[in-house]
């Protein structure tokens, strides 16, 4: 009996040695889905270059199928399989792509925030052409993490840039699409990034004023 105990309780730290393991080889981005504590969420917000947008913006992630990652100078809105597709169709990377270009993105929830956000502090939001947009997604995404199998696009949306009554850039709103294919299905999973503060400087450094008056499209 008591050689059965010693086993019983050999195999229930073996087995925890194995789950600690395991938990190390989730991708980042699985570990960042989980619905952050309130205690972390206020920590965040105290360290947010912006509080007011981070707070008006996280609110979005409260909708099925969208979580959110925040550091000091960005907030990161994922929708995992936010279209989906059957490998069959072997125009299914071409479908994503048609569908994504004529996406309007200041009116889905992100978007509509983020502008709604902007205005009611007085500032102004000007809509920008994909070469802007895969500019600055080039270089806020780089610390987001993903899977190996991502394939990234980084051209396939318009960038929103909210600036103050100055003309002084204020935040700006960019989007990815990752898609990947897995047995016969393919989907893809559409990022937001909220860029301000010290998230900005790479950019505003990278992208002239002129830059930003050819691709210019609409003041919102």
């Amino acid at each position: 009996m008591k050689k059965q105990y010693i086993a019983l309780i050999l195999a229930i730290i073996l087995g925890l040695i194995f789950m600690s393991g395991c938990a190390h080889m989730v991708p980042q981005v699985l570990q960042n889905s989980h619905k952050m504590s309130e205690e972390d969420y206020q920590k965040h917000l105290l360290a947010s270059q912006d509080r007011y947008l981070t707070e008006r913006l996280a609110a979005t992630s409260q909708f099925p199928g969208m979580s959110k990652q925040l550091s000091p100078w960005s907030i990161t809105i994922k929708q995992i399989n936010f279209r989906k597709a059957s490998t069959s169709d072997t125009n299914w990377m071409g479908s994503f792509r048609q569908y994504m270009l004529g996406f309007d993105v200041s009116a889905d929830v992100v978007g509509h925030a983020y502008v709604a956000a902007a205005k009611d502090r007085g500032n102004s939001v000007k809509k920008y052409k994909a070469d802007i947009n895969g500019r600055l997604v080039a270089i806020v995404s780089k610390n987001i993490e993903g899977y190996s199998r991502d394939i990234r696009h980084n051209d396939w949306n318009n960038a929103l840039i909210e600036f103050d009554q100055n003309g002084r850039t204020v935040s700006a709103l960019v989007r990815q699409n990752r898609t990947n294919v897995e047995s016969k299905d393919a989907s893809l999973d559409f990022f937001s990034f909220v860029v301000f503060g010290d998230g900005l400087k790479s950019f505003e450094q990278a992208v002239s004023s002129d830059e930003l008056n050819k691709s210019f499209l609409q003041q919102l």
